[in-house]
């Protein structure tokens, strides 16, 4: 069966709350994603283990994880989408490491994740867009659900064992390259580099990422690098921020900034307050 990169999906940097007679083909995105069954029978596959999930089961589905839940029954469920922007402390306690399971079915347990749930939902709305549904809060809430995502993350952390992080041979390549691009994205990344490591030649090795990135890697390792530093909650300068993820000089960070984010980095550190 073929597995999508939900390219859409990292365009997305809020908060995705649906709960519905969700469902998925397999595909997997950058974000991490929750899934609380509220009804008993849901089929879910995650990284090709699959489990029929009954009632206040919960997924956990990392970065990158392969997933779907076809769902032809129509069974209601819970699916939070959380931007890995939101969750920085997780991704640093994972770096190079792995769940060791995706699944969680002790009831106290996915009891806690409900209520943390709820909370968020409590305090948020949707906005059904053109492309796809997001979900909302206003800045006066926005600690309490930094909080609440950070319980959640915590959660995980304290219930599913991490382990090294493993190479499947079978691996979709993809994911490989995406991984890679996540996990060394602030290295010099030449194409003679990566065609290198990847056992293809540079020609041939720029195709495939043209055609599973549509764009070219220079743009995509910008715009990877510019979502980095838009995660980077440390108070830097513009300019260390740029070199710590990557760019070589200021002229081309700030031409990738505005032309990911819309605006200059200036602009966006005197409305955002953040940078």
């Amino acid at each position: 069966m073929i597995e999508l990169y939900e390219k859409y999906r990292e365009l997305i940097e809020r908060l995705y709350i649906s709960e519905n007679d969700n469902f998925c083909q397999p595909h997997f995105h950058r974000h991490i994603e929750l899934l609380y069954s509220l009804e008993s029978g849901l089929l879910v596959t995650v990284n090709g283990v699959s489990r029929l999930m009954n009632k206040g089961d919960v997924a956990m589905i990392d970065s990158f994880d392969t997933h779907s839940y076809p769902n032809p029954q129509k069974l209601k469920s819970i699916s939070i989408v959380i931007p890995i922007a939101l969750c920085p402390e997780y991704k640093e306690k994972t770096k190079n490491l792995m769940l060791s399971s995706n699944f969680i079915t002790d009831s106290d347990t996915c009891s806690e994740i409900l209520c943390l749930i709820r909370l968020i939902q409590k305090h948020t709305y949707n906005v059904d867009g053109p492309l796809y549904l997001t979900t909302h809060y206003s800045r006066k809430d926005e600690t309490f659900i930094n909080g609440c995502i950070a319980a959640l993350m915590g959660i995980i952390l304290r219930t599913i064992p991490l382990v090294k992080r493993t190479k499947n041979q079978d691996e979709n390549l993809t994911k490989d390259i995406l991984i890679y691009f996540d996990e060394h994205y602030s290295e010099d990344l030449s194409l003679d580099l990566l065609a290198g490591h990847f056992g293809y030649s540079k020609y041939y090795f720029s195709k495939i990422c043209q055609k599973i990135l549509n764009t070219s890697i220079t743009k995509y390792l910008n715009k990877l690098r510019i979502l980095k530093v838009l995660e980077d909650r440390n108070c830097k300068t513009l300019t260390e921020l740029a070199e710590k993820h990557g760019f070589n000089n200021m002229r081309t960070f700030q031409r990738a900034f505005k032309e990911v984010v819309g605006i200059t980095a200036s602009d966006y550190k005197a409305n955002k307050f953040i940078l």
